[in-house]
Parts: structure tokens; sequence; C-alpha cells
């Protein structure tokens, strides 16, 4: 049986897809993998596929893949391939992995029409599901659609990390870097200290150009290192002093819990984390987590200082083992559901 995997926006080595649900669908398929170049760090398990040229060129490939190739299994992660994913349902069963709020997502940004594209990309959602099977990465998205749907949490493949590593001071931050992640905030707050910030990510040189600003006549250094392969950015996490997650208050953040705060955690890095329903629900009372109000810099500051100390690291590492074991990729769901949905034409698993 074949499933292809398929997105035009995502980078080949998005960690959600390449280290979490290819190598899960490799164990009972052959996986074909669809995506943009450059190609993924290493190839194992897939077959790749690339998508080339500007976005809307992309978009078009993906369509004609879907109408030609002979699969069991399409899975779209992008939402702006839901509507390609729509049109070829008729020929190839089709999954639509929702691992975004869209219509949140719209209301941040500066766009015109704000409203009508949040509506159409409410309407867009309800036609996958009448159209294909989907399935959730966060129960908070079942407020999109109109039945109740799996849901395959975003949590680590703790077989894939690094194993835990002596401290090097270092405070670190894993993830795309933006204003709305709270990556000024963080600048700010290390500034007024002695620490070392390793920003590991995507940053605009706009963005990258303000930090160092920020951080010129401090103490304090920086570090912009660019986005890593995955397993390179988790073996420099592993020895960091403390790790952050700065989130700003906007509805696409409030009540999602982040996946990098449970890597975190899972390699006994004490964290430092904005205090949003979707994080606190989950993380309040946990040892080594310390919580701060969003854009608080001075908060975020001493938040950082306090989170420091070594004994808030060994309490993080002692609690490791049960974030672990608490917060797992779902593997042996996710397998039952693609063989469930791969082996009988008939059987929609969500409904």
């Amino acid at each position: 049986m074949i499933v292809g995997v398929f997105s035009v926006v995502h980078h080949a080595d998005d960690t959600r897809i390449r280290e979490k649900l290819i190598p899960t669908l490799a164990a009972d398929f052959t996986v074909e993998y669809h995506a943009r170049t450059p190609g993924p760090d290493h190839i194992e398990g897939f077959t790749w596929y690339p998508f080339r040229g500007p976005r809307i060129i992309r978009n078009l490939s993906l369509l004609v893949r879907l109408l030609s190739r002979k699969l069991d299994v399409a899975v779209l992660v992008d939402p702006e391939t839901f509507v390609a994913g729509i049109l070829a349902s008729r020929r190839t069963r089709v999954v639509f992995d929702i691992h975004e709020n869209l219509p949140a997502q719209i209301a941040t940004k500066n766009v015109p029409f704000k409203k009508v594209l949040r509506r159409v990309a409410a309407s867009i959602l309800k036609a996958a599901e009448r159209a294909g099977t989907i399935v959730l990465a966060e129960p908070g998205y079942a407020e999109l659609f109109n039945r109740e749907h799996p849901v395959f949490e975003n949590f680590p493949r703790w077989a894939a990390m690094p194993p835990m590593a002596p401290s090097d001071g270092s405070v670190i931050y894993v993830g795309d870097i933006t204003e709305q992640r709270g990556a000024v905030h963080l600048a700010e707050a290390v500034a007024e200290t002695d620490k070392h910030l390793v920003m590991v990510g995507r940053c605009s040189p706009e963005l990258a150009i303000r930090i160092e600003s920020v951080m010129r006549n401090s103490r304090a250094t920086v570090e912009l290192t660019g986005r890593l392969p995955w397993r390179e950015a988790m073996v420099r996490l592993a020895s960091a002093a403390v790790a952050i997650s700065p989130l700003t208050d906007t509805p696409n953040y409030r009540h999602s819990l982040p996946t990098k705060v449970l890597e975190y955690l899972g390699l006994g890095i004490p964290v430092v984390a904005t205090n949003l329903p979707g994080t606190t629900d989950v993380l309040n009372g946990r040892p080594g987590v310390t919580f701060f109000e969003a854009g608080d810099v001075p908060a975020l500051r001493q938040a950082i200082i306090s989170a420091s100390r070594a004994e808030v690291r060994e309490a993080a590492q002692r609690s490791s083992d049960l974030v672990r074991s608490e917060f797992e990729w779902p593997t042996d769901r996710v397998r039952s559901f693609y063989s469930a949905l791969a082996g009988d034409p008939g059987l929609s698993p969500d409904r």
C-alpha cells in the first residue's frame, strides 16, 4: 500500500511531518513524500518527490500529482492545499491533517478583507470535512468542525531525541523567530543579564538586526543560528541551562500547548513560558516550569534568573521521565488509523 504525504509550504524537515508522521507510516506503507526544495536533511524510509518553483506552481503540481498518481491514501498538511484535496477526493482517499487554527491565524495577520478571509477559511475546512477524513493535532481544533475527529497530539517522538547533557549555561529558544512569538521581548529580557542567548530557527534579516541591536551594548550575548535540522537543534537544546517559550497572547497561541515546551522538559531543561491557558492548563505546578505574563519583560528576566538555579534544573531532570511517559507521539494509534483507512475503501474511521 502507498501513502503520499504532501506539503507545498513547510520545510521538508518539518518536525511533525518528517520526524513523526513519516517514520510511523513507513512501518506499514510505502511512503511518498512530496515537499518543496531544499530536500530533507536525510532520506530514510521514504521516497522524496520535490516541489519546485514559486508557490502557485507548487500548488498546481500538487493537484496534478493527486489526480495522476495511484495512492491508497493522500495526506495533506497545508491548509492552502485543501481545495486541491477536495477536488481529488473522488479519486483518492484524502486525509486533511489539521495542525493549525487557520481562521485564528488569519486574525493575527495584517491583511485586507480579514473577516472575509476568515469566513472563506472556515468554509474550506467544512468542505474538507465533507470530502475526506479529518485528523487533528490538538483537541481545541474540534470547534472548527461539525463532527468528532481523531486527535493525534503533536507530542515528541522520544526515540528520536538525544540524551540529556550537562548545562553550558545558555538560555535557548527553538522555533520560528518572530515578534509574535516573543523574540524581541526575550532579547530585551536577556539583555539585562550576563547570559548567552541562543535562538535556533528562521529569522527575517530585519528582525535579526533588531535583536542584535537590543543586545549590542549589554553584558549578554546572542547567537542566531538560523534553521538547523531538527536533530541538530535538539542536541543544541540538550546542553542549555534554561529554555524559553515567550509567545505573545494572540488567539492563535492562547489555547495551544507548544510542542517545544514538552521537548524542553523531556530533556530535563527548566522552562520559562508565557502564562497562556493552553500551556498552564497542562504544565501548571510541574517541576522546573516558571510562568510569566505575556509582554512583561522584567518578569521574563526574573523568571530566567530564577530558573537558572541548580535546584530548578535538578527538579526538571528528575521529572523528565514522567513527562516522556505522559506526552508521547501516539505511534500505535496513528498506525492503526491509517491501516484501517487504507485497508477498507468503504471505511472512514472518524465517522
